[in-house]
């Protein structure tokens, strides 16, 4: 996997506008396991479905898309909105603040709500889902003056609700599972 490259674009706010190549890296992957073609075709499907071009595109987008699309000043807010796609598919809004600057970073902080849409039916493993989740995230950002690249970030989501199974022939009644899901992020440069 080390040798396989992929391309991204990004604008000037951090949406990501490309990826390509990314499908290259699953390849190699794949190609080394040994395992029965049914099972490297379903490998294949859920790395696609959780870390695709499309997913990728927009996990990316989740974090990097925090530059405003004006000048601001220290106080000054700003709102984007995205969509997560890895696994289930949620909307994003964040109401980003430009906290401080300093000699070396500007300080911003963001705030997240995270909601999906309750219709969207997603396919695990050949199961139908819809999540019915809610939640909100908080992000701590320290951006380089000099390269305007985000230099250190801690994000803190909460998710909560739950996941509607669809009848299936070994699950004729379907089933309801709660979930409750907390994560924290730390980003640094290298």
């Amino acid at each position: 996997m080390k040798k396989n490259t992929f391309t991204m674009k990004m604008s000037k706010t951090g949406k990501i506008v490309e990826v390509k190549g990314i499908e290259k890296l699953f390849d190699g992957l794949i190609e080394s396991t040994a395992l029965p073609a049914a099972q490297l075709a379903q490998m294949k499907t859920q790395l696609s479905q959780s870390y695709g071009e499309e997913a990728f595109k927009a996990n990316m987008e989740m974090s990097m898309a925090l530059y405003p699309k004006l000048a601001v000043s220290v106080g000054d807010k700003w709102i984007t909105k995205g969509k997560f796609k890895s696994g289930m598919t949620a909307d994003i809004e964040t109401t980003y603040t430009l906290k401080d600057i300093t000699s070396d970073y500007y300080i911003i902080t963001g705030i997240s709500k995270i909601s999906t849409t309750g219709k969207d039916v997603n396919v695990n493993n050949g199961m139908k889902m819809i999540y019915h989740m809610a939640g909100d995230m908080t992000s701590d950002i320290k951006i380089n003056k000099i390269t305007g690249w985000m230099a250190n970030a801690i994000i803190l989501q909460h998710i909560k609700g739950h996941t509607e199974l669809q009848p299936t022939a070994q699950l004729p009644d379907g089933m309801s599972m709660p979930m409750d899901m907390s994560n924290k992020m730390t980003l640094s440069e290298l």
